[in-house]
Order: structure tokens, then sequence, then C-alpha cells
């Protein structure tokens, strides 16, 4: 994934997580975004499997943007805090797009 669309999508989300703006939510969320990704790592066979993609967010997100609640390893983690259901919005909104593109791309031929 091109450096650029990662950040664009932590600087994006970790908005949405400490906000919990509408604006800001996945499923309002600029398709570019998620269009430009799906695009980078396609064309270069490099595609990150959904879980490891998760993964590398949710350091960025813990590290670089400062929200500790999301690290699972933390005696305050709490899987009902609103930034862990925040970013589970965001998981499952991604996920969906993989199924997506899988079921049209590598199943049927149609993108």
């Amino acid at each position: 994934m091109k450096a650029e669309n990662m950040e664009k999508l932590v600087k994006h989300l970790s908005k949405f997580i400490k906000t919990g703006d509408f604006q800001d939510s996945p499923h309002n969320t600029e398709y570019y975004l998620y269009i430009d990704i799906f695009l980078d790592e396609n064309k270069s066979n490099e595609r990150l499997h959904i879980d490891r993609f998760s993964e590398e967010l949710a350091r960025r997100l813990i590290v670089d943007e400062q929200i500790p609640e999301l690290d699972s390893n933390s005696a305050d983690y709490d899987p009902e805090s609103l930034p862990q259901r925040r970013y589970d919005i965001f998981y499952y909104t991604w996920y969906s797009w993989n199924i997506m593109y899988d079921e049209l791309h590598v199943k049927r031929g149609l993108i």
C-alpha cells in the first residue's frame, strides 16, 4: 500500500475514533480512500490480508495517533469502549469491502 494512502486512512480514522463525528464515519467516508488502497494493493500483488492490515492499522493508531484504548495488551483495554467500538465499525466495513472485492474480482472477474 502506498504510504500516502495509509497516512490518509490513519488520519481519517483516528479523527472518527477520537470524536465519533458521523462525518468521519467509515460509512460516510469518501470512497476514493478505499478505492485507492485496493488499487495499490492489487496492482503490486501485495494485497494485505485483512488481519495483517488491521494489526498494522491498529498499531499506527495506538502509537502514532495516541489512541491507547485500542491496545489489547494494556490493562486499560476495554472491548466495549467507544474508541474500540468505533474501530470495529471500520474493521467490519473494511472486511465487507474485502469480501465484495474478492467476489467481484477473483470469483467473477468483473473488476
